[in-house]
């Protein structure tokens, strides 16, 4: 009656308006019927009628609070059918394969054919046994213990494969994890590698850098002193200076490296340092004849000893 029109009438209302003014007024979904829905969507599958019975409540349910706006997840039909299927201890293997299942693939339509098939299955093989059925007492009980033996058997058969599966994939994900560990090691020392070159280079050429610094003060050491001319007041000492001296056991007093200067170890020269083959080193540089080389710790050992 709200709906008719003064003039119109009818005319300009669908079936649609009728629809929405009556479930928009007068269908509201109270809280009572949301959660008797709540108890009926808990309610277990009844096995003896064909699972799709109850998939269609489920459905039903989730519709149904849908529309009363306390909606029910995906995720939620999936844990209800598994608590149910599970609490029927009917299918078990089925029930621990689809748990092993990525979580992704735990769909409320994939588990619908999981277990479907699963109940089917077990369905074809009960009518195998009980065609198998024995005649008489003893035989019914031997068949029994069969399939009591037969239903041990594959659920432990399943349970292996299942466990034989599982190792298979965490060895798959160590081994992944072993070669990617080995690829990051190789990336680290080829780091380390360029690193230490980059070192060596600079090491190198530091020193290249200090002795040729070296035996140019050297030279401006001799053309200052030359400068002045004659020796220096301060540089006059009594007689007792210049008594012998004595050095450490493992220095050598009248060494001299090119590359590393005066004060050396015993056995240390130009010719065996291990900048020997440096671009620049003089393997023949002695004290006697520095060749230009390096003025470190000049004035250090017996004489000549540098400037």
């Amino acid at each position: 009656m709200e709906l008719k029109h003064s003039i119109f009438g009818y005319d300009l209302v669908t079936v649609r308006d009728l629809l929405n003014h009556r479930f928009t007024n007068y269908a509201k979904i109270n809280d009572q019927t949301l959660m008797a829905n709540k108890d009926r969507f808990a309610e277990p599958p009844d096995l003896s009628k064909p699972i799709d019975v109850y998939f269609h409540k489920q459905e039903q349910c989730q519709q149904l609070a849908a529309d009363g706006e306390v909606p029910i997840g995906e995720a939620d039909m999936v844990l209800q059918l598994q608590l149910h299927i599970g609490g029927t201890g009917m299918v078990n293997t089925a029930y621990t394969k689809w748990l092993t299942k990525p979580t992704a693939d735990r769909t409320w339509k994939n588990a619908k054919v999981h277990f479907r098939k699963a109940l089917k299955d077990l369905d074809a093989i009960n009518k195998i046994t009980a065609s198998e059925a024995g005649f008489t007492a003893n035989a019914t009980t031997h068949t029994e213990n069969e399939n009591k033996v037969r239903e041990e058997i594959a659920d432990q058969l399943g349970d292996a494969f299942d466990n034989l599966a599982m190792a298979a994939v965490a060895k798959n994900e160590m081994m992944e994890q072993l070669v990617k560990a080995m690829a990051d090691l190789t990336t680290s020392n080829q780091t380390l590698v360029s690193a230490n070159k980059k070192l060596t280079d600079q090491l190198a050429t530091a020193l290249n850098k200090l002795s040729n610094n070296g035996g140019g003060g050297g030279g401006g050491g001799g053309g200052r002193g030359g400068g002045r001319g004659g020796p220096r007041d301060h540089d006059k000492r009594p007689s007792g200076d210049n008594a012998a001296k004595t050095w450490p056991a493992w220095c050598d007093p009248d060494a001299y490296c090119h590359t590393c200067g005066y004060k050396l170890k015993v056995g240390h020269n130009s010719a065996n340092c291990r900048f020997a083959d440096n671009p620049g080193h003089k393997k023949e540089a002695t004290r006697q004849n520095t060749m230009g080389g390096s003025q470190l710790n000049a004035g250090w050992g017996n004489a000549p000893n540098g400037k």
